[in-house]
């Protein structure tokens, strides 16, 4: 889903790449630019360094301020080339395909009676992920089962999560 840090007026707002098919390694740390100007960085090297003295350093502005070492350039080319992509396909278009995916499987696996489906009912608030256990097993008994079979979860204590 398309996300707006300003209307939702979020501190810091975190993903993973991979999530939306960029290559594994890279993802984004947005935070407000009053906060991150506030903080300082873990870890030195680079051009984060703006000025060296004998006694002290001064740090590069934003966003180079955090940006230690060599940085994973073929990652942030595919993380582009996946924003790319879902923009030209489109969110209304992936929200359509994704609701009506959704509603097939939970009206699927509602007619299982050995399964407990935790679901919001609201469906304007429920993401792509389907929570649920199988009655009288172990969520990682049923992660390996599932596994096994090609079919890929994650597996807490007392849920499995589909993906």
């Amino acid at each position: 889903m398309k996300i707006d840090v300003q209307e939702l007026d979020c501190d810091f707002l975190v993903f993973s790449g991979h999530k939306m098919l960029a290559p594994l390694g890279i993802g984004v740390l947005y935070g407000k630019r009053e906060i991150l100007n506030k903080m300082t960085p873990f870890l030195m090297g680079g051009d984060m360094i703006e000025y060296v003295y004998e006694q002290e350093a001064t740090f590069a502005p934003l966003p180079n301020k955090f940006e230690a070492g060599t940085q994973n350039i073929e990652g942030v080319i595919g993380l582009g080339a996946a924003i790319d992509y879902i923009e030209q396909i489109g969110y209304d278009q992936i929200q359509t395909i994704e609701k009506e995916i959704l509603t097939y499987a939970k009206e699927q696996l509602s007619k299982l009676d050995f399964l407990e489906l935790y679901l919001t009912s609201n469906e304007n608030h429920h993401s792509s992920v389907i929570s649920f256990n199988i009655k009288g097993v172990h969520p990682h008994d049923v992660a390996s089962i599932l596994d096994a079979n090609g079919v890929c979860i994650r597996s807490r204590k007392p849920l499995c999560t589909a993906h």
